[in-house]
């Protein structure tokens, strides 16, 4: 936290709160912001200048902040209209909102407004209006950064009635993350949006539904083709195998129009698969022999945005691919806020093409700056699959052949290839980006990395072997001279964490390790700067990557601080951060993001400066789960604590290493094997055994005063 909170005292705040401030603000590094209604604030508890926590009134748990806080700021409430719409819910995203309101009696419509805090009121597109059961929602998206009021006016005989339109409290927006290589020097803004999440001036904006989607046309340029499935797959209209190939084809379709302007293709609901995509295994539509089809190839677009609106957009059945054949084109792609499901084929595909199939050769239609973030994916799948590995589809989200990619604040489940980056041990692509995703019990490639510098960082990657739906294989696989970068990650019941072959490398900065099994071929540095010998080089062009991670004229590195230019924290802050922003959009906001999976009541009673723990007994601050003979699976005791102490445990040797003392937010304090003593903090703690599938042991448990 900046300084100036350190001469935030107590007393100042509690002023604050007597003098009308209803809200307590408070604003993250990430750009994320916390809002409290003061009538709920118990307490602000300053440890130190970095670190703090509030209290609630209603019995929550105490909410901290370690030195990630750059502002307290306090806000007023607004005050309600008499007679207006009632207003359920008001809430800020990451440059969006939205507003949940009752049908107000005889309203035909609606008409929704908002401002920034000191601006006029500006409406909103009506397609961004919509009704569900008994209650209308509006998400209002491309904004900026900061304070808001949204307004919802009822529209009665054509006339809007002012007098009983209601506006929302103080709502506060975040800005996404740019981090990552994607817009490593980059400024122009990625998609149809600019750096500070407004639209480009010149953007054209699609709204597309399950009722339009073979019928919506682009304003202005009707021509290109009526249906999205047709206007965003015109790879068929210009390949010389697919039945639909025209000799006009670089007047046909999306590439048409973003040729001329940026565009933003926004999803409302569920979007199942529209007609004019690629065709199952076959060339028809653009298609290809040996793929499921249902893939919309958007060839040579650029300065195109796919969002979803609101929590519940989603691409069911059918996925998107990127192609650059011309290297002035096929650039500046993003994805955001959808829901991937049942694809056939890939769901998000990326790809560009090279001289020749030789590691030596160059990119000569480069796909660059692609940025997917805050996306969710589902398992693909197809009930009868062109080639038998592809039942549950091909690829969650690829990457092949080109540079400048981020895939950021994703959200990935039980997949079965999530990631591969690069198509084969010749396919050649540079600068990619993995940070703040989530692979819950997927079964490999998170990545398979081929002839790539690739960053991974603040990443959460969780398996467990006893779910019946986990087929865990491994999560990393670095080949063809890769070179992968792996800085405080979060590696949770992860089989094989990283596999090397074909000459790739990985390097390991203060990744967390818990309960993970099998190969981990990292090698695991002690600095940041430590060098770990690899082949990484773009022949063609002579850029030669070994040591990219240290040099800041090809990555984003402060030589000075000698840390990562970007928003990073350690595993632990990043596992919470994980659960908490990535993935679409919430709507409710995940707050529990504690580890352990057991409650305890109450806390271990320290009176007598000292307790052993009579073994296998529930109560006074423990809890004992699966525990029997003193050996339990996964975590098998929790207990809390009131006051900094030491803890003795006894445990029985395994072939795992023994069982895992851990902090209630993931914080690994040791690996048990015999007796071990650690000093620990009031809080609460679970024990766990060295594999979530294998039992281990604890035959003594031991509390004194520290």
């Amino acid at each position: 936290m900046k300084k100036i909170v350190s001469f935030v005292s107590l007393w100042m705040f509690l002023f604050s709160l007597a003098n009308a401030q209803n809200k307590v603000k408070i604003t993250m590094d990430n750009g994320a912001s916390d809002i409290y209604s003061s009538s709920l604030v118990e307490s602000i508890d300053f440890s130190n200048e970095n670190d703090f926590s509030i209290t609630l009134k209603n019995g929550d748990e105490k909410k901290s902040y370690n030195g990630n806080v750059t502002q307290i700021s306090f806000i007023k409430q607004t005050t309600k209209r008499e007679g207006g719409v009632e207003i359920i819910s008001a809430e800020g995203w990451f440059e969006s909102g939205y507003v949940v309101w009752i049908p107000f009696a005889d309203a035909s419509s609606y008409s929704v407004y908002y401002k920034e805090l000191g601006g006029k009121y500006k409406k909103i597109d009506t397609e961004l209006i919509r009704k569900y059961d008994s209650q209308f929602r509006a998400d209002i998206v491309g904004l900026k950064s900061g304070d808001y009021q949204f307004k919802v006016t009822p529209v009665v005989n054509n006339n809007e009635l002012e007098e009983n339109a209601s506006e929302t409290d103080i709502i506060s927006v975040g800005a996404f993350d740019r981090s990552g290589y994607a817009h490593f020097n980059y400024t122009k803004g990625i998609g149809a949006y600019k750096d500070d999440g407004t639209l480009k001036e010149d953007a054209i904006v699609v709204y597309v539904t399950d009722e339009n989607k073979d019928n919506v046309t682009i304003p202005g340029y009707e021509s290109v083709g009526k249906g999205i499935g047709w206007i965003l797959n015109n790879n068929q209209y210009s390949s010389s195998s697919s039945n639909t190939f025209t000799t006009d084809a670089s007047k046909k379709g999306i590439f048409a129009v973003t040729k001329e302007h940026p565009v933003v293709i926004r999803f409302i609901g569920k979007v199942t698969s529209p007609e004019g995509l690629t065709a199952y295994n076959s060339t028809d539509n653009g298609g290809s022999v040996g793929d499921n089809g249902h893939l919309a190839r958007m060839k040579n677009a650029q300065n195109l945005t796919l969002e979803g609106v609101g929590d519940d957009a989603q691409i069911y059945g059918w996925g998107f691919h990127f192609i650059c054949s011309d290297n002035t084109y096929g650039k500046s792609f993003e994805v955001r806020n959808l829901l991937f499901d049942d694809y056939p084929e890939d769901a998000i595909g990326m790809e560009g093409s090279q001289a020749t199939s030789n590691v030596t050769s160059d990119l000569n239609a480069s796909v660059e700056r692609c940025w997917i973030h805050h996306c969710s994916f589902k398992q693909g799948y197809c009930e009868n699959p062109a080639e038998s590995d592809k039942k549950e589809g091909d690829g969650s989200c690829d990457f092949k052949r080109g540079q400048y990619y981020t895939l950021s604040y994703c959200y990935f489940e039980y997949g079965h290839k999530t990631n591969l980056i690069g198509s084969s041990d010749a396919s050649l692509q540079f600068n990619i980006t993995f940070h703040h995703n989530i692979w819950k019990n997927c079964a490999s490639r998170m990545p398979l990395l081929r002839n790539a510098n690739f960053h991974f960082y603040n990443n959460y990657v969780f398996g467990d072997k006893t779910d019946p739906e986990a087929n865990l294989s491994y999560v990393a696989s670095c080949r063809a001279n890769s070179y992968r970068f792996s800085e405080q990650n979060y590696f949770d019941g992860c089989k094989n964490v990283c596999e090397i072959t074909s000459g790739g490398v990985s390097k390991s900065y203060e990744d967390l390790y818990y309960a993970c099994f099998g190969t981990n071929d990292a090698v695991i540095v002690k600095t940041r700067e430590e060098t770990v010998a690899n082949s990484c080089q773009f022949q063609a062009r002579n850029i030669n990557y070994n040591t990219f991670d240290t040099d800041p004229t090809i990555f984003y590195y402060d030589a000075i601080k000698k840390q990562t230019n970007a928003y990073i924290t350690d595993a632990v802050t990043a596992r919470k951060e994980c659960l908490m922003y990535s993935g679409v959009m919430k709507q409710k906001k995940v707050t529990n993001t504690a580890m352990n999976i057991n409650r305890v009541d109450g806390t271990i009673n320290m009176s007598n400066c000292q307790y052993t723990v009579p073994m296998g007994t529930t109560g006074n601050g423990i809890t004992f789960t699966n525990y029997k003979s003193g050996k339990f699976k996964g975590q098998g005791i929790t207990f809390r604590i009131d006051r900094r102490c030491k803890v003795t445990i006894t445990a029985g040797s395994d072939s795992y290493g023994g069982p895992y003392l851990m902090g209630a937010d993931g914080t690994k304090i040791g690996q048990v094997n015999g007796t071990s003593t650690y000093n620990i903090d009031a809080g609460t703690y679970f024990i766990a055994s060295g594999s979530k599938d294998k039992e281990s042991s604890v035959t003594a448990l031991t509390f004194t005063c520290d």
